[in-house]
């Protein structure tokens, strides 16, 4: 796949560092969605990817529905996410969510050792800023957060404009594959004759 992508600016938005009334407003503004489940009720940064939300042209869109039901078509999606993981040290991830996995959320996550000793981030589902007090916030703690909150819609952009590329440079198609699958089933027991 070509990988020198357009830096296209759909969610991302420039905001002034210096300007504390301006960041909070971004902060308080931005689109929110639930961590794990609308019963949990927590939320965290969010932006929407339904296919009919990006933007995309009609035969675009129509292609677009096919490819989100390739797996393959998720591998390539990760990798901006994984790019932004790295970039915050495996404290933040982005994840899918919702029924149809139409939003990118902004998730807290922590480093964990797997019991094979690999070390992976797990994301955790709890709120992100949900009930934030920015007007308390020093402007430090703003400029933080909304560098945070401008690289996960940076990233999201990625994924658009990655998802836009597979859309240009594939097409899906129908492959007859054989598995074989080893299942259990019941046979009856030999039965000794009684003679």
């Amino acid at each position: 796949m070509n990988h020198s992508l357009p830096n296209t600016e759909f969610f991302s938005k420039k905001i002034d560092l210096a300007n504390k009334v301006e960041m909070i407003q971004f902060l308080r503004s931005h689109r929110r969605y639930y961590t794990a489940s609308s019963v949990q009720r927590s939320t965290t940064y969010a932006n929407l990817v339904k296919v009919h939300s990006l933007g995309l042209t009609a035969v675009e869109q129509q292609a677009a529905y096919a490819v989100i039901e390739v797996a393959e078509t998720y591998q390539l999606l990760d990798e901006p996410m994984i790019d932004f993981q790295r970039q915050f040290n495996d404290s933040f991830q982005i994840g899918f969510n919702g029924r149809s996995g139409g939003h990118l959320v902004l998730l807290k996550a922590e480093r964990r050792v797997g019991t094979n000793g690999i070390v992976y981030a797990q994301a955790l589902t709890s709120a992100l800023d949900e009930d934030a007090d920015y007007e308390a916030w020093s402007k430090g703690e703003l400029r933080d957060r909304v560098e945070l909150v401008t690289a996960f819609d940076q990233a999201c952009d990625s994924v658009r404009s990655v998802f836009q590329a597979v859309l240009r440079e594939f097409e899906v198609c129908n492959e007859a594959v054989v598995i074989t699958k080893q299942v259990r089933v019941l046979r009856p027991k030999n039965a000794v004759s009684a003679a």
